[in-house]
């Protein structure tokens, strides 16, 4: 998946993932470990992915996920998603060591 980050080094105004950044490599091995993370993110596709049905071929979605962190969501909905929607994915996020 292409990714791109506009970064703002001088902002440091926030707290990272799990609050420190030497955790940011492993921080979807420990949400998953810790978490019902895919049961949500999965629920939240199904609902996106009906309304998205609903809509005629030449209708162009587009989904920003803002805090979107290492990208996982917006990665498992374009896997879901089927070729016939036309869907544009953005990832938004303030930490740009979390972007992939």
């Amino acid at each position: 998946m292409p990714s791109s980050a506009i970064t703002d080094t001088q902002d440091t105004n926030y707290t990272p993932a799990l609050r420190y950044h030497f955790l940011t490599p492993i921080y979807d091995k420990i949400v998953a470990t810790t978490c019902r993370e895919n049961t949500f993110k999965q629920k939240v596709i199904d609902i996106l992915i009906e309304d998205m049905n609903k809509k005629s071929n030449t209708d162009k979605v587009k989904l920003l996920d803002i805090g979107c962190g290492t990208g996982t969501f917006l990665y498992k909905l374009l896997q879901s998603l089927s070729t016939n929607i036309n869907v544009e994915l953005f990832g938004l996020d303030i930490d740009s060591q979390v972007l992939v």
